[in-house]
C-alpha cells in the first residue's frame, strides 16, 4: 500500500553540517570502485545488508530502467553501482549524510539527488516484494503457518504499529509530537509468522491513535469495499483495535477475565508478537529508521517504503534458503493445519467464534 505525503516538511537545516560542507572536506576515494570489491562477503552484507549477488542482480535490474538522472558527463557520470550501493549504506547505517557523501566521493547535492532516484526504483519493485497475498493457496500457506504458533486458524497476518523518529517539523508539530516526548511518523503493517510484510501504510502523526491511522488506511478502505477481500480469513491485533469481522483483537483485560479468557489472550499474544518482532528485524537491519534528520516528509516516508521492499527482499532470499529438513517438517504438518475451505467462515463476531472453537474439546 502506498504511503502518505504530508504537506509539512522536516527542518532541512542543520548547523553543523552547513558548517562541514562550506568548509574543505577530503572525500573518499575509489571506495566503490577499490574498497568494496576486497570485502568479504560477512563484510559486504554488515554494510550493505544484502548479499551481494542479490545486490548486483537489482543493480542489474537498475541498469534497465530510466530512474537515475545524472547531469554530468559520461566520463563522470555517477553509476548505477554507487548510486545503489550509497542508498543502501545510507539506510542501513546512522552516519551523517555528509559523511555518507565524502565516504562515496559525491557532493552533497548528486548524493541527495542519487538516493531519491534509486528509492523510486526500490519503491518501484513494491508489487514484486511488497505483495498482498490474493492468491488463495497464499493465504492457506500462511494461516498454517500462524496455526504451528498457537493452533489459531485462519491468521492471515498480524497488524500493529509503529515510530518512525524524525526531527521535528516546521508545521503542525503537535501532531507528530508522541507521548514518547519526540517527534515521529507512523507506520502501519501486516507481517506474516516469518517476518514478510504484506501491507504497509506510512506517514500518519504519532499523536493519532492505531485505530484512526487504521481507518485512514487502504486496507481498511478495501476490506470495507470488498466484503471479499479477506477470503474468510482475518488478522491479529493488540487491544487498541476495535473487534472487526477480518480483526481480531485480544479481550480487555478488566480484571474481570475468566480463565479461558486469560489463555485466549496469551495464545492470541505468542501469535501476534510476530509483527513486533517483524519491526525489530526492519529496524536493526535499516538503522536509519530509529531516527531521520534534516529530511522532507516525503523523503523520510520513502525511505521507509524502500526499507520495507529490502527487508522483505532479504527475508525471502533467507526463506529460500532455509533447509530442506524444516520444509520437509512443514509438508508433514499440513493435514494438521490446514484451513480448508470449509472452516473458512464469514462472521461478524470473528473473535467470539474463535474463542468458542478454541476450547470445543474441552466441553
Amino acid at each position: 500500500m502506498e504511503g502518505v505525503i504530508g504537506d509539512n516538511e522536516s527542518d532541512t537545516s542543520d548547523d553543523d553540517d552547513d558548517v562541514r560542507e562550506r568548509q574543505h572536506i577530503h572525500k573518499i576515494q575509489n571506495y566503490v570502485e577499490h574498497t568494496i570489491p576486497l570485502y568479504d562477503n560477512e563484510t559486504f552484507q554488515s554494510h550493505f545488508r544484502l548479499q551481494r549477488p542479490e545486490v548486483y542482480r537489482l543493480i542489474e535490474r537498475y541498469q534497465q530502467t530510466n530512474y537515475l538522472v545524472n547531469n554530468d558527463s559520461n566520463e563522470t557520470a555517477i553509476t548505477h553501482e554507487k548510486a545503489f550501493l550509497l542508498t543502501l549504506y545510507y539506510l542501513a547505517n546512522t552516519e551523517t549524510f555528509l559523511e555518507i557523501s565524502d565516504r562515496f566521493d559525491l557532493s552533497m547535492s548528486s548524493a541527495h539527488r542519487v538516493l531519491q532516484n534509486t528509492l523510486d526504483f526500490i519503491i518501484s519493485l513494491q508489487d514484486e516484494y511488497l505483495v498482498w497475498p490474493h492468491n488463495r493457496e497464499d493465504k492457506r500457506e500462511i494461516s498454517q503457518r500462524f496455526s504451528k504458533i498457537q493452533n489459531i486458524h485462519g491468521v492471515i497476518g498480524a497488524i500493529n504499529g509503529c515510530h518512525i523518529r524524525i526531527k521535528r517539523p516546521m508545521e503542525q508539530q503537535r501532531d507528530y509530537f508522541s507521548r514518547k516526548q519526540f517527534h515521529s511518523i507512523v507506520i502501519q503493517a501486516v507481517a506474516t509468522s516469518n517476518n514478510i510484510i504484506t501491507d504497509v501504510h506510512i506517514g500518519e502523526p504519532r499523536s493519532m491513535h492505531d485505530s484512526r491511522v487504521l481507518r485512514r488506511s487502504p486496507i481498511y478502505a478495501a476490506a470495507h469495499d470488498n466484503p471479499d477481500f479477506f477470503d474468510g480469513y482475518f488478522l491479529l491485533g493488540d487491544s487498541a483495535y476495535a473487534n472487526l469481522p477480518w480483526l481480531v483483537p485480544p479481550f480487555r483485560d478488566n480484571g474481570h477475565l475468566t480463565d479461558k479468557e486469560r489463555e485466549f489472550n496469551y495464545r492470541h499474544s505468542s501469535t501476534r508478537v510476530r509483527i513486533e518482532h517483524t519491526f525489530g528485524l526492519l529496524k536493526c537491519r535499516f538503522r536509519r529508521l530509529n531516527k531521520f534528520n534534516n529530511l522532507l516528509l516525503d523523503i523520510i516516508i520513502r525511505c521507509t517504503m524502500a526499507s520495507c521492499i529490502l527487508h522483505n527482499i532479504l527475508t525471502i532470499a533467507r526463506i529460500n534458503n532455509i533447509n530442506i529438513d524444516d520444509d520437509s517438517d512443514d509438508d508433514n504438518n499440513n493435514d494438521n493445519d490446514d484451513y480448508n475451505d470449509n472452516e473458512r467462515v464469514f462472521v461478524e463476531d470473528r473473535r467470539q467464534y474463535i474463542f468458542q472453537n478454541m476450547f470445543v474439546d474441552r466441553e
